[in-house]
């Protein structure tokens, strides 16, 4: 082939390729378009979210206080019709085809302008989502109009978001304000879901995603209207159940009228299923529940324990084509693989269906757990919503002064004294609505001290976010069922509970990664073994108590250990406190007041994510023991300061608050005394001691080098020196000997003595740290 040849050849060849990437590329924009509006849509619902939190959008934040609903957690968003204002024509364009912005007629102050009208100017934005989650369609209810308008940009998307494909009860709400105070009521179980009709309809769409929920058991509509029957049609093997809004109401009223235990009540009353339903347990009474499978009878006896960890019950059951089998015992329902072990040798006498067995007995066991919690709810007096108390919350969220306000609240509510720590422990025990959440542990020699101590500041959060944990099992922690302690404070008074039966590494695990996931055998419907994985998650913050912190929570990433103010002092001030409550000088009513207020603030800080400028200037030494666990908990700690700041701070492009200089000063400030903690090595009473040791052998040799070296002092002399029993002396002294700070000299049968032989100056360690700080910031 010529020169000519070749050349022609590969010209040829170069303008195929050229012509195939221009078709790729032209492909990938066609293919691309509707994601590129999807991310339009995202970046415009992200600016909304971050525009209601501005100060100048009070009418849109008092529209939705008034309604009962919380813009942080429904993602509710504000559109005050500006977004497009000062921008060019480039900007504008993507928003013109999706139909956000149109051409107007009206008057511009320039000929070179055009001016534009905007899809739900001045209104509450909500977003609906596609099957893969992302946001597809807006819902606006404009609220300066004469009368409220409500439109929605096309036909496209679920509110809240398609259901959960593990539904089992789907909710179909008339309205997406009513939706949206069901989310907000948060009476929805773990398998519920909720869908709004699209202006009143049910769209082929939506028809689409309820077929695709296999587990589904039963939909719920919302008020008898024109869906019931194409349901009843499209679903027929689905119960379908009415639940009828009282008179001249909507969900929205109900919620603010009558509060989240309203909603309940008449959910759970006024469901009228239309389609038999499935085998139920019949309550005889409190101590008495009975149960026909398909081939088994089940009598339960016994008071429903109160205890989240528990659910013993006595069993008698029967095989309805032997009734002379029958089985006596007494089943903790929480332990599946006893309840597995006992069900298969039972089943294995009749041949009787062993699969069966245990699908029933787990229905039996949600059943129970429902009533449990019915019952707990009933106990609670209903709350309702305090506008007068939310108001003040609101009030205090917006002061400069903010955490001096909180600390003297902190004081009101009973805790006394605890200067240092106070207020560090409220920030740590709301830090379970976050993404910052933390574990404290106060180190407590006194356990009636430190139970008091981790009581009062549960206290101080909203009721039903404190899970309190006691005496536990072995295995309790893989027992807990989704959403137990999701969003939770736990509360641990006396750990003493949980390390007694061997669960302390799993409640370890839980505050250390949300989750506990353990392999357990388990026989299939044949009989033959298998390895099942079981999770429990949760995502939660937990307080609690101990003498042994360093025995058990050392090195845990996300376990703050705290020390109790020991001091003859605070000693002082609590008895004076327990004698003025005694003589009828306390006034209580105070105390609960500054209690409510408290709640209510920790209510009004909203889960937002967090950006940290100054993080970089943070990091400890690595020379210094536990410095990466000790430099992520202080940055963890100074976010929750910012979210608690969170009306005054700004937020970056992609919607993040912005921590300032005053939050990591005040975060320094108050998380210094749980870095000390961590840095040491010694517990916080241990270290109280050594230091009064080290001082009272200074006062003795008069700051004598060489006598300091050689001084001893016996157990005895110490008990007298410093007042101790001789048991907190013995554990003392026994720990400095462990880490070598100390030495035993002499014989037992002439006594021993004592001599400090490592004079670790624990002021220059903080005094090390104080400067690190100081120098970066």
């Amino acid at each position: 082939m010529s020169n000519k040849d070749t050349k022609i050849s590969l010209k040829n060849k170069a303008t195929a390729i050229f012509n195939e990437k221009k078709h790729i590329k032209t492909a990938i924009a066609v293919n691309t378009g509707e994601s590129s509006k999807k991310e339009l849509l995202e970046k415009l619902v992200r600016s909304f979210q971050t525009g209601i939190t501005f100060k100048k959008a009070s009418i849109p934040r008092d529209y939705l206080q008034d309604r009962g609903l919380d813009y942080h957690e429904l993602q509710i968003g504000f559109n005050s019709g500006q977004f497009h204002h000062r921008k060019d024509e480039a900007f504008r364009k993507p928003y013109i085809e999706i139909g956000v912005l149109e051409k107007s007629n009206a008057a511009v102050n320039s000929p070179e302008r055009t001016a534009y009208t905007c899809f739900g100017n001045y209104s509450i934005v909500f977003p609906l989502r596609d099957e893969q989650g992302d946001i597809v369609n807006l819902y606006a209810i404009r609220i300066k109009t004469k009368t409220q308008k409500e439109e929605y940009l096309n036909e496209e998307g679920i509110y809240p978001s398609y259901p959960k494909p593990m539904t089992k009860r789907l909710f179909i709400a008339p309205s997406i304000m009513d939706t949206a105070s069901l989310l907000q009521s948060k009476v929805l179980e773990n398998r519920d879901s909720v869908m709004a009709l699209h202006d009143g309809e049910l769209k082929p769409h939506q028809v689409k995603a309820i077929q695709q929920l296999t587990e589904l058991q039963e939909i719920i509509l919302i008020n008898d209207h024109d869906q019931k029957d194409e349901l009843a049609k499209q679903f027929p093997k689905v119960g379908l159940s009415i639940l009828q809004l009282p008179e001249n109401h909507s969900i929205n009223d109900m919620l603010i009228n009558y509060g989240s235990d309203g909603i309940l009540d008449w959910i759970t009353e006024n469901i009228q299923t239309k389609q038999e339903t499935k085998p139920q347990l019949r309550v005889i009474d409190e101590t008495e529940f009975h149960f026909t499978g398909e081939e088994l009878t089940y009598r339960i006896t016994g008071a429903i324990p109160s205890n989240h960890t528990l659910l013993e019950m006595q069993f008698e059951i029967r095989p309805i084509a032997n009734v002379k089998n029958v089985l006596h015992s007494k089943i903790d329902l929480l332990d599946t693989k006893k309840v597995e072990e006992i069900l298969f040798q039972f089943t294995e006498k009749d041949n009787n269906n062993y699969a069966q067995a245990v699908q029933e007995m787990s229905i039996i066991t949600d059943e129970l757990i429902k009533l449990r919690r019915e019952s707990n709810n009933k106990e609670q007096a209903p709350t309702g919503i305090n506008t007068k108390l939310k108001r003040q919350a609101e009030q205090i969220l917006n002061k400069e002064n903010l955490f001096e306000q909180l600390d003297k609240l902190i004081e009101q509510s009973g805790i006394i004294g605890e200067e240092k720590t106070r207020l560090m422990l409220f920030v740590l025990a709301t830090s379970y609505k976050t993404k910052y959440n933390l574990h404290t542990v106060i180190h407590s020699t006194d356990k009636l001290a430190g139970a008091e101590l981790v009581g009062k500041i549960a206290g101080l959060i909203p009721e039903l976010d404190v899970y309190n944990i006691g005496d536990t099992s072995s295995r309790s922690f893989r027992y807990y069922t989704d959403n137990v302690i999701n969003h939770k404070l736990l509360v641990i008074e006396d750990y003493d509970g949980v390390m007694s039966n061997n669960s302390i590494n799993d409640l370890k695990k839980l505050q250390a990664k949300n989750l506990i996931s353990s392999d357990a055998p388990k026989k299939n419907e044949k009989g033959d073994l298998i390895t099942t994985n079981h999770t429990v998650s949760g995502h939660s913050a937990s307080i609690g108590a101990t003498s042994k912190s360093k025995k058990h929570f050392a090195s845990e990433p996300k376990t703050v250990v705290v020390g109790m103010d020991t001091s003859e002092e605070q000693l002082q001030r609590l008895l004076e406190q327990d004698c003025l409550k005694i003589a009828g000088l306390v006034d209580e009513k105070k105390q609960e007041e500054a209690k409510q207020l408290l709640r209510y603030i920790v209510a009004s800080v909203h889960a937002q994510e967090v950006v940290n400028p100054f993080a970089p200037k943070l990091m400890l030494p690595a020379s210094i023991q536990g410095a990466r666990n000790l430099t992520m908990q202080l940055l963890n700690f100074i976010a929750l300061i910012t979210l608690f700041k969170q009306r005054q701070r700004k937020m970056d492009q992609q919607g993040r608050m912005i921590t300032e200089k005053q939050d990591v000063e005040l975060g320094v400030k108050l998380f210094l005394d749980a870095i000390i903690v961590g840095v040491d090595e010694l517990d916080t009473s241990t270290r109280a001691f050594f230091e009064k040791l080290k001082a009272h052998i200074e006062h003795e040799t008069k700051g004598d080098e060489s006598k300091k070296k050689t001084i001893t002092i016996s157990s005895l002399d110490i008990r007298e020196k410093f007042n101790l029993p001789k048991t907190t002396v013995n554990r003392h002294l026994k720990t400095l000997l462990d880490f070598e700070y100390i030495k035993k000299e002499g014989y037992k049968n002439t006594g021993y003595t004592y001599k400090v032989v490592n004079w670790n100056d624990q002021n220059k360690v903080i005094e090390t740290i104080k400067n690190k700080f100081g120098e970066q910031l």
